[in-house]
């Protein structure tokens, strides 16, 4: 079955969005329902295989004492120490990348970026 899309007339209506100031982004409420929605048809790497196996997001309604404030470098040493060869080929900084598309919210702390994370077994 094929389509045939009207690129022209699409072309034509954005420019008239843009020139009314129609909002053309997402807010962030929106981004977030669209990654929840794509979790299960997006692939796993084997370093988001080991994060998942590791930590999850916490969530308002998890103990106090059993949340973690952890830079992404702590995440990525602590993941290195279970498996090194999941982490082979990238960097506490490349590896920082992957959190927010994992699900794992960025926090800012007074000390610098962290996320709230549940330690797992």
């Amino acid at each position: 079955m094929q389509f045939h899309i009207e690129h022209k007339q699409i072309h034509a209506q954005f420019k008239q969005e843009l020139a009314a100031d129609a909002r053309h982004w997402f807010t962030a409420e929106e981004e977030q329902k669209l990654q929840e929605r794509n979790l299960a048809f997006q692939r796993r790497n084997l370093a988001d295989e080991v994060l998942h196996s590791c930590f999850r997001p916490a969530t308002a309604a998890d103990p106090a004492e059993s949340v973690l404030h952890l830079s992404a470098a702590d995440i990525f040493k602590e993941l290195k120490k279970q498996n090194a060869a999941a982490l082979r080929g990238t960097n506490p900084n490349l590896f920082s990348q992957q959190l927010a598309p994992a699900g794992f919210l960025r926090k800012h702390g007074r000390y610098g970026n962290y996320y709230p994370v549940v330690r797992l077994a």
